[in-house]
């Protein structure tokens, strides 16, 4: 009898499953530049969930600043975009809960290491 080891529903890549599909229905933006705190703590909040996201700095790129003023019709943020969701400035509760709507994990899926290869036998005398 052999056993498999089942891992649960991670896509190649280490993307998860639910996290796929949230992408796909939801995908996220984040506009932020070096706004220090606000901008570290949003980026911070997506890393730690594992949400892939866009990431666009209205200071370095214009095309991003025009987009922004169109979207926001100002230059202030960060402002986060999932899906049709728009959440300007950083307020950790209400960007978790759009998060949850669009079917982002709270988590990054936990990967298990690869068995360590069994060690060659001892030689005989």
């Amino acid at each position: 009898v052999q056993q498999k080891a089942m891992k649960g529903s991670v896509i190649e890549g280490g993307e998860s499953y639910s996290s796929r599909v949230a992408r796909e229905k939801s995908p996220v933006t984040l506009y932020a530049s070096d706004c220090g705190a606000p901008c570290d703590q949003a980026r911070k909040l997506l890393g730690e969930r594992g949400v892939p996201f866009n990431n666009k700095d209205p200071q370095a790129n214009p095309e991003a600043q025009a987009e922004l003023q169109k979207l926001t019709g100002k230059l202030s943020v960060p402002v986060l975009v999932v899906g049709s969701d728009r959440l300007n400035g950083f307020e950790a509760g209400q960007w978790h809960g759009a998060l949850d709507r669009a079917g982002y994990p709270r988590s990054v899926p936990v990967r298990q290491p690869a068995a360590a290869p069994a060690p060659p036998p001892a030689p005989t005398e």
